[in-house]
């Protein structure tokens, strides 16, 4: 499984951000850097998505056409009318300059890249099996049925971002978004 390497990155940058003349640069890196959305408020991510999408001056129709996912899906997820599946999130997300993550709450190092599904899926089954968890209680403790978290796994279907991420807390994840570094 491919796990990414601690922001060591963000380290460096807050180091050469102290050094700056002016506190209220050490601030605004710091706030740059700790800028994460929990996407059990996806509520609060979808808004982040469109104001970065107005903010960039993408106009809608562009990012539909780079991220494949049609204006209408995004409108409907950000009304809440309609639950984003996993993929075409990401690929939003992706567009418009974000990284979205599973991430073990223990061991916030680690982490799994949303976009690759199957690890993802992989992490989520070894935590359960790890833990000694039953099916039967992963169910009961997240709400999702075994035959649809057995459809991710095989990647027989995409999960919902909400369905994700009641499984993952579960297990002892968090899933995030956050920008990713320039």
């Amino acid at each position: 499984m491919t796990q990414l390497a601690p922001r060591y990155d963000d380290l460096y940058r807050i180091g050469l951000a102290a050094l700056a003349v002016d506190d209220d640069d050490v601030e605004e890196a710091a706030a740059e850097l700790s800028e994460e959305w929990d996407l059990r408020d996806l509520p609060a991510a979808m808004e982040a998505l469109y104001e970065a999408r107005r903010a960039s001056g993408l106009r809608v129709y562009e990012l539909e056409d780079r991220s494949g996912v049609s204006f209408n899906a995004g409108h409907a997820w950000l009304n809440g009318h309609r639950s984003a599946h996993l993929s075409c999130f990401v690929a939003v997300a992706q567009t418009l300059g974000f990284e979205t993550l599973l991430r073990k709450k223990d061991n916030p190092a680690v982490c799994f890249d949303l976009s690759r599904t199957a690890e993802v899926m992989q992490a989520l089954n070894k935590a359960r099996e790890e833990s000694g968890m039953f099916t039967t209680e992963l169910r009961e403790r997240s709400g999702v049925s075994m035959s649809s978290f057995y459809s991710w796994l095989r990647r027989y279907r995409d999960p919902t971002i909400g369905k994700l991420v009641f499984v993952a807390d579960a297990l002892g994840f968090d899933v995030i978004m956050r920008r990713k570094l320039k």
